[in-house]
């Protein structure tokens, strides 16, 4: 009876010594800011500081029921193993809901982490799987990222992210991705006046699917149009005036801004090829490194947003036309 008891007592302070240390990983994450340390990179500071101050206080209490003396009851023992299991199964719960182990659950969307110094604030794969495009927070002083790469996905060029700021990258893919989609996530970035070239690694997860499937299952198009093949590509050197072509996966119209975040219906600059599915964006007066936003719209009014235009970044090479 004795070793019974020695036995159910450390599983009971193991169990305790598991949910502290969860909880201290996750009050670290809630400090992200000054630690650098994170978790899950879409879980909020204040979110992740409830988590972790519930699992040090359940971590606790079973660390003080391990040093209960012997001769307890049965009874108090099924009700301490009951609370015991309702505790764990919803300690997992709030780790599947939260995405900890990968996959799609619960219908979350794409998922990005980056390690410190900068983390993925949204992630997306375009309709078609033609792109991935990531908004990057920056934590700490100013930084120029040089290259982004996710499995055949690519982006490169020199993307300043001033202090404490995020910036939008567009990742071309080549081939176009498909089905569900997981891989390593590296970024590749320098200080100002140091050309030192470091890296922050991560995951990213997601799922592409294909104009058709999204109209199955949404019973309609309800998506704007998918771009892709934008040429130059996205990162490329380009001159003061230069004409900006890419393709759609259905007939449509285009718009597009520089440097100014906006959907279809507040864009003013208009791209020729409307109700086609091949588009000329003429840019012009360009003096310096930009980001073209471009939005679009279908026959059926399914328009970009700020949420939804594809961010491309070019870099001026002081010239004139090209």
């Amino acid at each position: 009876m004795k070793k019974r008891e020695d036995v159910k007592r450390k599983a009971l302070l193991i169990l305790g010594i598991v949910f502290i240390i969860l909880g201290i990983i996750y009050v670290f994450h809630a400090v992200k800011s000054i630690t650098g340390f994170i978790v899950v990179d879409h879980l909020d500071q204040k979110t992740s500081g409830i988590v972790g101050l519930w699992f040090l206080s359940v971590g606790m209490f079973f660390v003080s029921l391990s040093k209960k003396k012997k001769g307890q009851a049965a009874m108090e023992f099924l009700f301490t193993y009951g609370w015991a299991i309702m505790a764990s199964i919803t300690a997992i719960g709030v780790l599947v809901y939260m995405g900890v182990f990968g996959g799609n659950f619960l219908g979350s969307s794409t998922t990005a982490i980056l390690s410190a110094p900068f983390s993925v604030q949204a992630a997306a794969i375009s309709v078609g799987g033609s792109s991935i495009q990531l908004e990057i927070g920056n934590s700490g002083e100013q930084k120029t990222i040089t290259s982004v790469v996710m499995g055949t996905c690519l982006y490169t060029g020199s993307q300043t992210v001033g202090e404490n700021a995020a910036v939008t990258i567009t990742l071309v893919c080549s081939p176009a991705l498909s089905g569900n989609v997981k891989g390593d996530l590296i970024v590749r970035w320098s200080k100002p006046g140091n050309s030192l070239t470091q890296s922050s690694t991560g995951t990213f997860s997601g799922k592409a699917s294909s104009s058709g499937e999204q109209q199955a299952q949404g019973g309609g198009d309800s998506d704007p149009p998918a771009q892709s093949g934008w040429s130059p590509a996205p990162g490329s050197d380009v001159a003061s005036n230069f004409d900006l072509t890419f393709n759609l996966d259905e007939n449509g119209d285009c718009k597009y801004e520089i440097d100014n975040d906006v959907g279809y219906s507040i864009a003013t600059n208009d791209c020729t090829g409307d109700g086609t599915t091949e588009i000329i964006c003429p840019v012009s007066g360009i003096s310096g490194n930009i980001i073209a936003y471009i939005s679009c719209k279908d026959s059926t009014g399914n328009e970009d947003n700020s949420n939804t235009n594809t961010a491309l970044n070019y870099q001026f090479t002081g010239e004139g036309d090209s």
